[in-house]
């Protein structure tokens, strides 16, 4: 059932209603309904027993959504509630959840779903009867609103006020998000403890008011496999000294991330010392302009290594002002990081490359760089002799990579032998015209897979000697494969007959490529384009007749972006 935009509407339902009125209603969305002051009034809530998923949103005035009248008597059997999921929004009058505590009359133990978000005048979420019989909950969700705790004081005089035990047996996800009135997540200093027995993420971000709501981690025990996500400037907090060392103890994965007010400018080594556990690690969307910053901490490498030689798996994502490489090339990454497996660089667009030494990634064995436009290559030829423990690389959609491995000019002949290399991928790498430009030796004694698709510019593997025994296909589509009996004659055939040029999402146009004679060829398959970078400095003719539908358009200052196309 939908109830939308009934502007003067004050009341949903009768009251009283008929017994059984609704038995078979599972779903009610109620929005736009600006003079609605409750949604379930008093002694009604029995009536709706097949309800599962209750969403309501904008509603003006709303005060309250379960009105639990102190009259109701509590029953020897709770009546309990079928509802799964509830999700709130957008209520800026909102006071309660639960006008009074529920205990006794009704039970909420199969929620599964909780979301509240902008509810200003919403002060806490529970009771804590609710809160404490929680057995399915998985998912919470919290933005935007002035809650001054998660759960309210119990009543004084109430048996659960000498000891409150909360068990979230299978939350998995919580998520806190601008909650700048929030000082902890249950007002009394005596809470026995707060248990989670299932891995959980926590997302816990904060605005330019707000400087309190990872306090309440504090009263969280016995966290398996703890996943912490947080806002940068949790950092600064983190880093003086405002919460105890053993709080990260436990942490798994940690991700910082920027925000809209503030960013990550320095990331220290030092912040991650308090990690004991600590096995993935994510930067993303700050504005670091280097990665771990050793400023001030030179004299602890010793420490560092010690420190973050847990960590298995780092991803970095939408850093812009990260240029040129991930990080100093004096820095001794595999020092630090000895025991790196797994890598992957999203949206980096300012490098130019990884620049990592020889000994960076000598335990990696998957590596992913997607969406890093100004990439150049992966790496040299001396940094990638590194990685000898390396079975899966994937690079993708980068419009300015021109070779993976990049060559100097006048460099010796070098092997360059990818010993446990299992699966490589290049997709949608417009630019591409070799794996190496070079005149070195590759070998892939282990390469099974190879994939190939959107590079309509490669017309060689590699200039040098090339030995893939166990390769038997290059897969170039969805279930399309070709092989020429050796690997470079394969990729040979795949550029004369313009695979290539087919299904491409990403193409760049420029004087000083094969590009415009592909963008004349009428033949051309460009229906899955979704991002066209013109590159050029004089025009062309209107030839192609083709219209594109496209997401992003990237053109050269030089060149009209109308003049492409022919509106005939």
């Amino acid at each position: 059932m939908s109830i939308s935009y009934l502007r003067k509407m004050k009341m949903i339902w009768q009251n009283p209603l008929p017994p059984n009125s609704f038995p078979k209603l599972q779903q009610l969305r109620v929005e736009g309904c600006d003079e609605l002051l409750t949604i379930f009034p008093s002694n009604m809530l029995s009536n709706f027993q097949g309800l599962q998923i209750l969403t309501i949103h904008t509603c003006a005035s709303l005060e309250q959504v379960f009105e639990i009248m102190h009259e109701e008597k509590e029953a020897v059997l709770p009546v309990t509630s079928q509802l799964r999921e509830f999700h709130f929004s957008v209520l800026p009058k909102l006071k309660c959840i639960w006008k009074n505590d529920p205990k006794g009359i009704f039970s909420f133990k199969n929620l599964l779903q909780i979301s509240v978000q902008d509810c200003w005048n919403l002060k806490n979420i529970f009771p804590a009867s609710v809160a404490r019989d929680f057995p399915q909950l998985c998912r919470l969700v919290i933005l935007e609103c002035d809650v001054e705790e998660i759960v309210s004081k119990v009543e004084e005089g109430s048996d659960l006020e000498s000891t409150v035990t909360f068990e979230f047996d299978q939350l998995s996800f919580l998520r806190l998000c601008c909650l700048s009135q929030c000082k902890c997540f249950y007002p009394v200093s005596s809470v026995h403890a707060i248990f989670f027995s299932r891995p959980l993420l926590i997302l816990v971000y904060e605005d330019e008011y707000s400087d309190s709501e990872i306090g309440f981690l504090v009263g969280f025990q016995v966290i398996p496999k703890l996943r912490l996500s947080i806002d940068g400037d949790y950092i600064a907090m983190t880093s003086g000294g405002q919460f105890s060392s053993n709080l990260f103890h436990e942490i798994k994965a940690f991700r910082v991330q920027g925000n809209r007010v503030k960013s990550v400018n320095d990331f220290q080594i030092s912040f991650l010392e308090r990690f004991k556990n600590l096995e993935e690690l994510c930067i993303y969307d700050c504005e670091i302009k280097e990665l771990f910053c050793t400023e001030g901490d030179t004299g602890n490498k010793g420490t560092y290594a010690r420190t973050l030689s847990t960590i298995r798996k780092i991803e970095l994502s939408y850093l812009p002002n990260l240029k040129d490489h991930l990080w100093k090339q004096d820095l001794r990454v595999g020092h630090i990081l000895p025991n790196l497996e797994t890598l992957v660089v999203y949206k980096c667009d300012h490098l130019k490359s990884l620049g990592s030494s020889s000994a960076s990634f000598q335990n990696l064995t998957t590596m992913e760089v997607w969406e890093c436009k100004g990439m150049k290559y992966l790496d040299t030829c001396v940094a990638v002799q590194g990685l000898s423990q390396l079975q899966k690389l994937i690079i993708g959609e980068c419009i300015s990579v021109k070779e993976i491995v990049a060559s100097v000019e006048d460099e010796a002949t070098r092997d360059i032998i990818f010993s446990r290399l299992k699966s490589l991928e290049l997709v949608n790498l417009p630019r591409l015209k070799s794996f190496c430009s070079g005149n070195h030796t590759f070998g892939f004694p282990c390469l099974e897979e190879l994939i190939v698709s959107g590079c309509p510019e490669l017309e060689i593997f590699c200039k040098g000697v090339l030995n893939a025994p166990l390769l038997q296909s290059v897969e170039y589509g969805r279930d399309k494969g070709h092989w020429s009996g050796d690997l470079d004659s394969t990729v040979q055939h795949l550029h004369s007959t313009k695979v290539g040029d087919q299904g491409i999402r990403y193409f760049v146009l420029s004087e000083f490529a094969r590009s415009i004679e592909i963008w004349k060829e009428k033949s051309l398959d460009f229906k899955n384009l979704t991002v066209l970078a013109v590159l050029v400095t004089k025009a062309w003719d209107n030839s192609t007749g083709v219209m594109l539908r496209i997401d992003k358009f990237l053109y050269g200052k030089y060149y009209s972006a109308m003049s492409i196309f022919d509106n005939n």
